[in-house]
């Protein structure tokens, strides 16, 4: 579920990409593609997008396919040399100065082409990138003489004149230009972000400008949490100005959290207020959460709560179940919160911060704040803790309980996969599908029997439940390697395995016709959904659990944004991202 947005894709998509959310530009400029295909600035936005967050190739074939023969504008005009440079940061050695030199070339041509600053600032910093200095500062020289002396107008400019300077050693001139750039329109983490990247490898080279690419560095997002409690307005003002103060000293813009009545409402009301963004995370439905962690306050705080809930960037339901009286539905709330977060995070090229509003007490169990400054602890994340002494304020009632619940829960990771192709394969095969096949299923599932809670096959499925999702992660990259569609040959063509992964809230029995431990549950029928639209050879997996393997394992794995995706059999559509293993 997702809040209000402006029906107009290209102001959806541009406002996104200004503010770093790569996903959400991408879902719109794709979504309005959808409607008029070859609109050219959508699928420039689109690409950007996609070149952003690293998908270099997909960006390739989408502007060889629909903009490099047509160039509208000096945006798209360099968005092929930008491409080029994106591809030369993914190679290593000779190879890579190559192509660095390469989209130099690209870029110097546009800007003798065009006159304008843009591609030569870019040239420039390339070619000191490619050890040609001489021809840096030559390029560096020329972008000066093309803005001249007039102040700049924009974040652009000034950002442009910034990283001449650097490039000509002037790294008080470059600090200069980074404090006016910092204060002018166009200004914003989407463009800090891109900024610093570029200036970082100046340093990197061992150019100058260390201070100035700590200065543009993004404000660090934040992960809020805090303790429920009911109206105390003399109360609330003092703690309003700590929050405001907390904001302050990160410059944080952007905010996810959950909106129970007291410190979390409070939290984003102030983000509101300061002109941020907010973004909600639930752990079940909004009106189960009303009743067990809004009206418990008292009826002002659903009021504001529902004014929050309107005016945020993004709310999502951690799973569309009614509240269950389970702990573990506020703990995969909160570790879905915490690993938007630092995906978010990661898009922009900063830190995600966890702001806590707690007492200091630890009272155990899953939930709560206590929990969550434990959780984001235990996975190495840094709290700023504002003191909150729980007898100034009044006490919520009871929190309600809509649905009791005494089967046991869990939340687990879950893999699906099939077999593309099985249902053509000749009657005479399927003992060497068994054994080529299934036998390496087998024999990939056998290494992870300390993890695995769970497996089952029919035919050419295979179901496994794993106790994490970085076990889950490892196990389904371990088949897709085993798997490679070019060694199933013998099975068809097009034959191979497609894999998806999930993570949810499920519950845990005993089968009482296989007599064998198995999970099931909603977030279980949504891991079925997903593996049909799988390509063949890749693993798919959902925002929940790519939120999840952020928390646990966030050097590990890649997660390549997909788009959102239609499930199998109308059970809506999921974010959803392709699993890879990260490069050493």
């Amino acid at each position: 579920m997702g809040a209000a947005s402006s029906p107009d894709p290209l102001v959806a998509a541009t406002s996104a990409l200004a503010a770093g959310d790569l996903l959400l530009a991408y879902d719109r400029s794709t979504a309005g593609l959808a409607a008029d295909a070859a609109h050219p600035r959508l699928r420039y936005l689109q690409v950007l997008a996609l070149a952003r967050m690293g998908e270099t190739d997909r960006a390739f074939k989408l502007y060889d396919a629909a903009l490099a023969a047509n160039p509208t504008d000096l945006d798209t005009l360099t968005l092929g040399a930008r491409l080029l440079k994106d591809r030369a940061w993914q190679a290593s050695g000779e190879g890579a100065i190559d192509l660095i030199a390469r989209a130099a070339d690209a870029y110097e041509a546009i800007f003798r082409r065009t006159e304008d600053a843009f591609p030569a600032i870019n040239a420039a910093t390339l070619a000191m990138l490619a050890g040609q200095a001489e021809r840096a500062q030559s390029l560096a020289r020329a972008v000066l003489d093309t803005v001249g002396d007039a102040p700049s107008t924009d974040y652009y400019a000034a950002a442009t004149v910034a990283e001449a300077k650097l490039l000509l050693g002037d790294e008080a001139g470059a600090e200069v230009a980074i404090e006016q750039a910092l204060d002018l329109p166009g200004c914003n983490p989407g463009a800090r972000s891109s900024t610093s990247t570029q200036l970082a490898r100046i340093v990197g080279a061992g150019g100058c400008g260390a201070r100035v690419v700590a200065r543009l560095r993004p404000a660090p997002v934040v992960t809020f949490c805090g303790h429920m409690f009911g109206n105390s307005p003399e109360s609330e003002t003092a703690l309003r100005r700590q929050i405001e103060t907390a904001f302050d000293s990160l410059n944080s813009t952007i905010a996810y959290g959950a909106l129970a009545c007291g410190a979390d409402i409070l939290v984003a009301e102030t983000v509101l207020a300061r002109g941020g963004e907010l973004h909600v995370v639930l752990p079940f439905r909004i009106e189960d959460f009303i009743l067990t962690s809004v009206a418990p306050g008292g009826e002002g705080w659903i009021e504001r709560f529902r004014h929050c809930l309107d005016r945020a960037a993004e709310v999502v339901i951690a799973s569309e179940t009614a509240a269950l009286n389970d702990d573990r539905q506020y703990r995969y709330g909160s570790m879905m919160m915490m690993g938007f977060a630092r995906l978010r995070a990661r898009h922009l090229g900063t830190d995600a911060v966890q702001l806590a509003l707690w007492d200091g007490l630890t009272p155990g169990g899953m939930a709560g704040t206590g929990a969550d400054v434990e959780l984001w602890r235990s996975h190495g994340g840094e709290t700023r803790v504002i003191p909150l002494d729980r007898s100034e304020f009044a006490r919520p009632a009871a929190a309600a309980v809509t649905t009791a619940v005494e089967a046991k829960r869990e939340v687990r990771a879950m893999i699906f996969t099939d077999f593309a192709g099985f249902s053509r394969i000749d009657e005479a095969l399927l003992p060497t599908f068994w054994e080529l096949v299934l036998g390496r299923v087998a024999r990939v599932v056998d290494r992870y029997t300390g993890d695995v809670c769970s497996r089952n096959t029919w035919g050419d499925a295979l179901y496994v439940v794993t106790q994490t999702s970085t076990a889950a992660a490892r196990l389904a990259l371990d088949l897709q390697a085993e798997l490679d569609p070019a060694s199933m040959g013998v099975l068809g063509e097009g034959a191979g395995m497609r894999v998806s992964a999930h993570l949810g809230s499920v519950y845990e029995a005993i089968d009482p016709v296989t007599r064998k431990v198995t999970f099931f549950g909603r977030e279980v029928n949504k891991t079925a959904r997903i593996e049909p639209i799988a390509l063949v050879g890749e693993v798919y997996v959902t925002r929940a659990f790519g939120a999840v393997l952020a928390m646990e394992s966030p050097a590990e794995f890649e997660l390549s944004y997909v788009g959102r995706v239609a499930l199998a059999k109308q059970f809506g559509d999921e974010a959803m991202y392709r699993l890879t293993r990260a490069a050493r």
